[in-house]
């Protein structure tokens, strides 16, 4: 659900109000995004912030590095996890810093992008004294960079903002995943803890040992097929709540955590967006 999706929505709706929308990865504002589409799902932004923060608390971190940039930030998602993660960070004694990056989709590019992280990660260490500094940044494009320049420094990284391990570590590493293991997400993992090691990171390294993404995408695919085949049992168009729940459990595993989304300025409940969060796997 990407910029442009509300008109679209909208656009469609006047001509076929019928059509049901299934949003996931929410890139515009979420909170009028869940008065256009009939089914969202995204993850959960305090259980999800928590878990990445508390990872780097537990490898060791006495600083954590946040960066971002005002495009992203003007998701209100993303700044809940901006809150969630410096509110770990403080109740256990790690200092939380901002840093402004620059965006990708601005005048350098991606490349701007990348050089900076290749410059700032070990500047931060200099200056802080210390290699326990953990670095997350919000954007996806620049994560394999930014994966590489921290194993390199042998730094902290908690975890990718669309957690896989299919993002950024095949580049990161020079992984060799032949046609036969390319899906393979038991065989990729074992090799991406195999590569740490090599860095001494392991312990260091945190993520999921499954694609948020494809859990994203199955779980609204899944759910539109059993809309279609009569398997849900919607009320005053709502979403089947426990139809959602069981595809959770199902995807994300039975450990996952769901919830109904709220909003946090003014407390309403949404009965139509889902968020889900799992415990972060360490490398």
């Amino acid at each position: 659900a990407d910029i442009g999706t509300i008109a679209m929505i909208n656009k469609v709706k006047e001509e076929r109000p019928d059509i049901k929308f299934l949003l996931g990865s929410l890139n515009e504002d979420v909170y009028e995004m869940a008065q256009v589409g009939d089914l969202l799902v995204s993850m959960d932004p305090e259980i999800w912030a928590e878990s990445v923060a508390q990872f780097a608390v537990d490898a060791g971190a006495e600083h954590f590095v946040f960066y971002s940039f005002a495009r992203h930030m003007s998701n209100a998602l993303k700044v809940r996890h901006q809150e969630s993660m410096q509110k770990v960070c403080e109740a256990n004694g790690v200092t939380f810093e901002t840093v402004t990056m620059p965006d990708p989709m601005g005048d350098g590019g991606i490349g701007g992008a990348q050089q900076f992280m290749l410059e700032s990660v070990p500047s931060l260490m200099d200056t802080y004294g210390t290699k326990n500094v953990a670095y997350y940044a919000t954007v996806s494009t620049i994560q394999e960079c930014l994966l590489k320049t921290v194993a390199e420094n042998v730094g902290i990284y908690p975890c990718n903002p669309d957690p896989s391990p299919f993002s950024g570590f095949s580049g990161a590493f020079g992984l060799e995943i032949d046609d036969a293991h390319k899906y393979d997400a038991d065989y990729v993992n074992d090799l991406i803890t195999e590569a740490l090691g090599e860095y001494n990171m392991n312990g260091r390294v945190g993520g999921w040992e499954k694609s948020f993404v494809r859990c994203e995408l199955e779980l609204l695919f899944r759910y539109a097929l059993a809309y279609c085949e009569g398997e849900v049992n919607e009320v005053d168009g709502k979403p089947d709540a426990q139809k959602v729940e069981e595809l959770v459990k199902e995807i994300y595993g039975e450990g996952a955590y769901f919830n109904k989304s709220i909003n946090d300025t003014t407390g309403e409940e949404y009965d139509n967006w889902f968020t889900v969060a799992r415990d972060l796997y360490a490398y």
